[in-house]
């Protein structure tokens, strides 16, 4: 960034010593990440590594470095300082960063984090530089993969290459991003993971975790125990095990059923159930002849 002293007719003055700061801010009144980290001309009277320098111009001119890791546009201005006060400080200018060469692939935080079986969770990754910005540029190919029952069903951005309603698809970035649909039927947490399919080098070791819940309670299931079975007269039966399961099979913890239990038999016999979990054990809670 190069910073002039100059007269009333845009001249620049080669003569006398002139103090001046140098800011640099973002046009939307944010912070920026932009920093002075240097002078090949005039002489920083401050401490580096901030948005803003003190500088001792000399010979009417100062040269300085900036540095930033974040893409992004920022705004120099210039004021004098100290002696210098009533210099002219209208003049204004913007710098602009670029995103560098494409250095990793990020799989973004999931949306949402937590689902129900059967709806749909947005995954996107983004193909990013050594900074972790967007590199916009970038068309790369990759590979995404999820653990368990899960599947990506579709995409919104990006192209999907192989392996749609599967765990794992090859996919081709469009602006540096894709962003993908993950649908499970089954309640559980599923494990993101990347492959770098075209050996381009990237550095592909993010992962994030999606949970999917089970869905609303839908039947009652008997897990063990059913059939047709002989019993001596006196003698408990294997324990029965009954599971409140949304549409998909999946157990809902969440619901607390009130069980109607029933036993069918040939013979004019006495059947009673007394509970072991999930209600008083020892305590009757049906009997049918």
């Amino acid at each position: 960034v190069t910073v002039e002293i100059q007269d009333a007719n845009g001249n620049r003055l080669s003569g006398g010593t002139h103090f001046i700061k140098v800011t640099m801010a973002s046009m939307y009144g944010s912070s920026v990440s932009a920093v002075f980290v240097g002078a090949t001309s005039g002489t920083i009277t401050s401490d580096l590594n901030k948005t803003w320098v003190n500088v001792e111009v000399t010979d009417g001119q100062a040269v300085l470095l900036v540095r930033d890791t974040k893409a992004e546009t920022v705004v120099i201005s210039v004021e004098g300082v100290a002696g210098s006060a009533g210099l002219n400080n209208s003049s204004t200018q913007m710098l602009t960063f670029t995103p560098g060469n494409p250095k990793s692939i990020v799989i973004l935080d999931p949306s949402p984090s937590t689902q129900t079986v059967g709806q749909n969770v947005t995954v996107t990754c983004q193909v990013q530089d050594a900074g972790g910005n967007l590199v916009t540029t970038a068309t790369s190919i990759f590979k995404v993969k999820s653990s368990g029952a899960a599947v990506f069903s579709g995409k919104s951005v990006g192209t999907i290459l192989a392996g749609q309603n599967t765990s794992a698809v090859s996919v081709q970035a469009a602006g540096g991003t894709v962003t993908l649909t993950l649908t499970d039927t089954t309640a559980q947490t599923v494990s993101l993971s990347l492959e770098d399919y075209n050996s381009l080098g990237l550095t592909v070791t993010s992962t994030k975790n999606a949970q999917f819940s089970a869905g609303t309670a839908n039947k009652l299931v008997i897990l063990n125990g059913t059939g047709d079975f002989a019993l001596t007269a006196g003698t408990a039966s294997p324990g029965y095990t009954i599971q409140v399961q949304d549409q998909n099979g999946n157990p809902v913890s969440s619901r607390t059923a009130a069980l109607a239990v029933s036993i069918a038999s040939a013979h004019s016999s006495t059947g009673k159930f007394y509970p072991t979990s999930g209600a008083v054990a020892g305590n009757e809670i049906s009997t049918v002849n």
